[in-house]
């Protein structure tokens, strides 16, 4: 870590700690130990909805709390 304040974001409720002020889905992945085949959720804040978060997608934690959850893939229709 450096010597800064880490950033905190929270996955299924559990708290973590990163020297990285942003982090890629894949890393939260990695760093909550989610599934390949669950979804990350990034939850909106104020009036910005829920949307899924992209394994190759980059989200920032400098702007505050970020939570995160997961969810089994669903499949609509068929």
């Amino acid at each position: 870590m450096t010597s800064g304040s880490p950033f905190v974001i929270y996955v299924n409720g559990s708290r973590f700690e990163v020297a990285e002020s942003a982090l890629m889905g894949i890393q939260i992945r990695a760093l909550a130990g989610v599934a390949l085949d669950e979804m990350l959720v990034l939850e909106g804040q104020g009036p910005t909805p829920d949307r899924i978060l992209a394994d190759a997608e980059s989200i920032s934690l400098s702007e505050g709390r970020v939570h995160i959850y997961t969810k089994p893939p669903t499949a609509f229709g068929s």
